[in-house]
């Protein structure tokens, strides 16, 4: 969807990958819940680093 639009508006569009360091042993030792909670506040941190 995002290159769909990007190809309409005639705008970039970016991909970042990465490895978040012993995530999997978060969610092994706390829970999907507390997973999908690092993975949240993660995404804010990439948001504020524009």
């Amino acid at each position: 969807m995002a290159y769909a639009t990007s190809c309409r508006t005639d705008r970039p569009v970016s991909v970042l990958v990465t490895d978040i360091v012993r995530f999997k042993q978060v969610n092994d030792e706390f829970g999907r819940s507390r997973g999908d909670d690092a993975l949240f506040e993660f995404s804010e941190l990439l948001k504020l680093s524009r």
